[in-house]
């Protein structure tokens, strides 16, 4: 079931009032979204799709860096601070909050499905990043467990992500 588009928002609301130091990750599309950017999030995680409908600019996963970077500039200057955008199979492109724009390539594999791989790649960014304070290391860390993810029936197993972050 879908929630009113400003649900996030006076969720966000409520907290910053009792935790004025919260970091939010938001991961929706649309008007929600676009109604949590005053709260300035942590990391907002478009795809191409959504990045498009956000900007109203056309935006596919294999457009140039520079377009995605002005689109994920344009959230940023909304609040967003840190904005990471899922290319599917081309990779992943992150707007830092100091300003860095980087990108890594998509990974070779069979997909197999790619239901979770984005919550995967939000969940293994935020690891990485709090885990080295390197937002590339975490860049890099989280494209590659959501294109295992991608190649796997459901998430990859304990094994495979201990396996990923013995490169990092």
């Amino acid at each position: 079931s879908s929630c009113a588009s400003d649900t996030y928002a006076l969720i966000m609301t409520a907290v910053l009032n009792e935790k004025p130091h919260t970091r939010f990750v938001v991961d929706c599309e649309g008007e929600a979204l676009m109604n949590c950017l005053p709260y300035k999030p942590f990391l907002i995680k478009p795809n191409a799709y959504e990045l498009s409908k956000l900007v109203g600019v056309d935006i596919s996963t294999s457009s140039s860096p520079d377009l995605i970077f002005k689109a994920a500039k344009k959230l940023q200057s909304k609040g967003a601070r840190n904005v990471l955008v899922s290319l599917g199979a081309e990779g992943a492109c992150l707007l830092t909050e100091d300003k860095e724009f980087l990108s890594v390539a998509g990974m070779k594999g069979d997909v197999v499905s790619t239901i979770g791989a984005g919550d995967t790649m939000i969940a293994s960014f935020i690891f990485m990043a709090d885990r080295s304070g390197d937002m590339a290391k975490a860049l890099k860390f989280a494209n590659e467990c959501a294109a295992r993810s991608a190649f796997t029936a459901g998430l990859p197993d304990m094994n495979t992500l201990k396996d990923i972050l013995k490169n990092y």
